[in-house]
């Protein structure tokens, strides 16, 4: 059991494995089931980013960064090397997995930001850089309605409303100048 700093949020696990999130947002200052999930997906300083399922081993998997063993044998550098930086950031969205890309990450003194196929289980074909003059990309945010967000300062800023399928601009006039799209 955990409170999550400075939201009214709490976290807790049950004999079932299960992980609930209740928040205390009601008048009288009690809680609410917020979410119950037996999924947990995961970014460490191993550089992988791993699904989790609290309920059934056999689905918990690692998602793929692509062929890095045959990279790493035909180039003669370990595959280690070859692996993406480690995420400092990511957010997800499960609405219509099956349709675009539907994780995005920021990986340590990278100004690149990647997206992933959760329905595939690997590294997506989007890359999202920044020409802003910073040194790195983060935090990240996307919404239900694939809306991407960057964080700038203290505030979120809309870089693109698509699918992120297409990384192409919708219900926008105008994507802001600071982050485009490279592949």
């Amino acid at each position: 059991m955990k409170f999550l700093a400075s939201q009214p949020l709490l976290a807790t696990n049950g004999p079932d494995n299960s992980l609930k999130i209740w928040i205390f947002d009601q008048p009288d200052g009690s809680d609410r089931l917020l979410s119950l999930g037996v999924n947990i997906l995961s970014a460490g300083l191993d550089r992988s980013l791993r699904f989790i399922s609290t309920v059934r081993d056999a689905r918990s998997c690692e998602l793929s960064q692509g062929s890095l063993t045959k990279k790493s044998k035909s180039r003669g550098v370990q595959m280690e090397e070859l692996k993406l930086a480690p995420i400092i950031d990511f957010s997800s969205e499960d609405a219509r997995q099956s349709a675009w890309d539907n994780i995005v990450t920021c990986h340590q003194g990278d100004k690149v930001a990647r997206t992933w196929s959760f329905q595939k289980k690997c590294i997506g074909k989007h890359h999202l850089k920044s020409h802003a003059d910073v040194d790195k990309a983060g935090p990240v945010m996307v919404c239900k309605c694939s809306v991407l967000l960057f964080r700038r300062k203290n505030n979120w800023i809309i870089t693109h409303a698509t699918s992120l399928c297409l990384c192409g601009t919708r219900g926008l006039d105008k994507v802001p100048p600071d982050y485009s799209v490279l592949g």
